[in-house]
């Protein structure tokens, strides 16, 4: 077993608990706590559903979305699901509302995962 699944279940967790813990630099010192956030959790309905106004912006250090693609031809990196991820054609705007989680958390670092179940296997030369 990996520990990405473990993370994964410890963070959704603990947002289903509702144990959210203020966190800052002061407390945590030089520890780093890495929370995955699946963007196709949106889709999900009843108590699955969980979209990035729910997220906890002080829960961890690190916030990683999970997942966009890489265009191979160009090496650019591209939305895997356009609807959610962008803002354009009425879209959801996730990647905006993701970064500005920032503002209310200066001190949170996000990342964007690449890959993912939607990008296939392919291998970079």
């Amino acid at each position: 077993m990996t520990l990405f699944p473990i993370l994964t279940f410890i963070f959704a967790t603990l947002v289903a608990l509702g144990e959210s813990h203020v966190l800052s630099q002061s407390n945590l010192g030089s520890k780093v706590i890495m929370c995955y956030f699946s963007s196709w959790s949106c889709y999900r309905w009843g108590n699955g559903l969980f979209e990035i106004e729910n997220i906890d912006p002080f829960m961890c250090t690190h916030l990683v979305y999970g997942f966009a693609g890489l265009d191979k031809s160009e090496y650019t990196i591209k939305s895997l699901d356009e609807y959610n991820d962008l803002e354009e054609n009425w879209g959801k705007g996730a990647f905006r509302k993701f970064t500005n989680l920032k503002n209310v958390n200066p001190n949170l670092k996000t990342l964007l995962a690449i890959g993912g179940w939607n990008e296939g296997k392919f291998v970079l030369i």
